[in-house]
């Protein structure tokens, strides 16, 4: 094995790698199963409004994550830039709490897919489909950046293509372009408006607001693959931009979708509100595509998950925190599979002790990585534009107001699902 220069990987991302990566990691089970429970929780304009606070934060944090990453585009992102700004302790906590939340989530997410398998195919055990997907999302991993690349491309494009028909066919269903299955009226607004705009007052929505941050988790993975991207200062803030705007319109889309066709009191029971918006519409096999669309959806997370960890075992070890041979990389400057391979097990254990006492307090402790984050990533882009010489970085005329703000609103959402996660019976 030979190590490149300066101890970085080799550059083959290109826009459309960035983009996808991103969005793969957004649209998933956040945002399928989830929304549905929110609806009910909150009403539909409770909804829109959580979502587009979500959004709001989303886009601040990814600015402040672009702006570090064009100025240091290196592989480990955040956990890089907090060890350089708020010290090594910090860097070190913010790389392990990040690895751990995909720890967790990967081996979820493997029974999950196990389970889909099962609608099909009954008779096969669940931890026979676990082997063959940790086999084949490895396998993607471990050949080259590039080849992960193009298959969370073509992951990312199976939801994308599904989010944009969701939308065009609801939206048609809402306002009687499309005749509704059951032939009753076209809704219009009538299940918005039904049972007012906060039906349960303002508490739900605060409430809801660790879910709707989880569903906009994954964005950060742009940050991450800034080390291995072709032209990162064009190519990232193109991603960034793009991204953003792709996933409010999907997201706030999708939600007036639900609510528009779906009455509140529907919204939350077991069988998906996506299932039922196709079955409304008169799509056949309804069941079968959508169940098609969240196995592609948690390949996809899985694929971009053994992704991001690899790549933060291998900064800490670049960044001579854990051993060196985590760091080191072939004659063609990709990263060896030593971290993967770590990851690989790592993940495989989870799969087994899921449901454990200690699932839900790892579990707990990813989702207040998730709401936090965003404001140790605001208080580095100060930190930066405080310290650089370069005029086109100068320091905000919010000073630390902004920053201040994400991070009260990130440690309260991550302080309710902290108690929430270790307290409440059945998690």
């Amino acid at each position: 094995m030979q190590t490149e220069q300066n101890g970085q990987l080799k550059r083959t991302m290109k826009t459309r790698h960035l983009i996808m990566l991103s969005l793969g990691g957004v649209i998933g089970t956040g945002l399928f199963f989830n929304t549905g429970y929110i609806i009910s929780t909150t009403g539909a304009a409770g909804t829109l409004l959580a979502y587009l606070i979500g959004a709001l934060v989303v886009w601040l944090v990814m600015q402040c994550l672009g702006e570090l990453s064009v100025a240091m585009p290196e592989t480990g992102a955040f956990h890089v830039y907090a060890a350089r700004y708020l010290g090594p302790a910090t860097g070190y906590t913010v790389a392990w709490l990040y690895w751990l939340t995909w720890t967790v989530a990967l081996g979820s997410s493997f029974t999950a897919a196990g389970f889909c398998m099962q609608y099909w195919f009954p008779q096969v055990p669940v931890w026979a489909w676990c082997v063959v997907f940790c086999a084949v999302i490895f396998g993607l991993n471990v050949i080259s950046t590039r080849f992960f690349a193009e298959g969370e491309f073509w992951f990312s494009l199976v939801k994308v293509i599904t989010i944009i028909a969701f939308i065009i066919l609801g939206g048609a269903a809402i306002f009687g372009f499309i005749p509704m299955q059951d032939g009753s009226p076209a809704p219009g607004l009538s299940n918005i408006t039904a049972e007012g705009w906060f039906p349960h007052g303002g508490l739900p929505i605060l409430m809801t607001m660790v879910a709707v941050n989880f569903a906009f988790s994954g964005t950060e993975l742009i940050g991450i693959a800034a080390g291995e991207t072709e032209d990162p200062h064009r190519v990232i803030p193109v991603a960034i931009r793009t991204t953003i705007a792709r996933l409010i319109i999907f997201f706030i889309g999708t939600v007036f979708v639900l609510a528009a066709l779906i009455p509140m009191q529907q919204a939350g029971v077991e069988k998906s509100p996506f299932v039922l918006v196709f079955e409304k519409v008169g799509i056949p096999y309804a069941a079968d595509i959508f169940n098609f669309v969240i196995l592609t959806a948690i390949l996809s997370a899985a694929n971009s998950g053994l992704y991001a960890s690899g790549r933060m075992l291998w900064s800490l070890s670049n960044e001579k925190t854990l051993p060196r041979c985590f760091a080191r990389v072939n004659k063609k400057r990709r990263a060896a599979d030593g971290a993967l391979r770590v990851d690989a097990r790592r993940r495989a254990g989870a799969l087994f002790k899921r449901g454990g006492p200690g699932h839900g307090v790892c579990r707990t402790l990813g989702n207040f990585r998730v709401c936090g984050g965003g404001g140790v990533d605001q208080h580095l882009r100060l930190a930066l534009r405080l310290s650089s010489s370069s005029p086109a970085v100068r320091p905000a005329a919010l000073g630390v107001a902004v920053p201040r703000a994400v991070v009260s609103a990130g440690a309260g959402a991550g302080l309710y699902s902290v108690r929430g996660g270790l307290y409440r019976p059945g998690v």
